[in-house]
């Protein structure tokens, strides 16, 4: 029996999409398309930095998303980086409170599902965000919640080996019949091969495997899914 246990943010939504566009919308376009990827590869390097001190609940995700924001539209030169940095946090809350699960992710769950496939959750982050976003997503219809495994709630981070042995056990597979899905190189791909397991990568900004090398690996979640359905057929 085989099980697939998926990340949330950029894997089962685009969280990038979600952020230029706030981004667009707070500085009026102020920044191009040529900035896109490094403005996102700083955002997510600072959401690590910061990570730990959310999940112990010594500053908010909105406190973090402001500094957040502030700091990379300091570094981008966008005029005012304070004011336009909550400006940014408020339109990115408010379009990450509607995210929707795509058609072809439903198919795809529908049909691993159906199969007989365990299907499992493993997502960094403060605890209530991440279930907020389970729910949203309706995950429930394919995962149970003994099934969903939030760093934040059971204290260690992906790409600890430790998380992924949690996971393992919820899951009850061997690391061999184990796929993590996700789209951090370091945490969801180099952590679960360190493991044993087996890795798809949604490298959406084309970053270079420098360690392990995914089992497979796709530009977004629509590849993914097509390949995956139609590997099926």
């Amino acid at each position: 029996m085989t099980g697939y246990v998926f990340d949330i943010d950029d894997t089962l939504y685009c969280r990038e999409d979600l952020l230029w566009k706030a981004v667009n919308e707070a500085t009026g376009n102020a920044l191009s398309d040529r900035d896109r990827n490094g403005f996102i590869r700083l955002f997510y390097q600072l959401s690590e930095e910061n990570l730990p001190l959310v999940e112990r609940g010594e500053i908010t995700a909105q406190e973090s998303n402001i500094w957040r924001f502030v700091e990379c539209f300091r570094s981008f030169g966008v005029s005012d980086p304070e004011a336009v940095g909550v400006t940014a946090t408020d339109l990115y809350t408010d379009l990450q409170n509607h995210i929707t699960l795509s058609e072809p992710l439903v198919r795809l769950m529908d049909h691993l599902s159906s199969s007989g496939c365990p299907l499992g959750v493993l997502t960094n982050g403060e605890t209530s965000h991440q279930w907020a976003k389970y729910d949203m997503l309706r995950l429930d219809r394919w995962i149970p919640k003994e099934r969903v495994i939030v760093s934040g709630e059971v204290g260690t981070t992906k790409p600890d080996p430790a998380i992924f042995r949690i996971a393992q056990l919820r899951m009850a597979l061997a690391p061999e019949d184990l796929w993590m899905i996700g789209d951090s190189y370091e945490g969801d791909i180099a952590g679960a091969s360190h493991c044993g397991w087996h890795s798809v990568w949604i490298n959406r900004r084309n970053e270079p495997v420098t360690d392990v090398t995914p089992d497979l690996m796709f530009e977004n979640e629509y590849d993914m899914t097509n390949y995956l359905l139609c590997s099926a057929e």
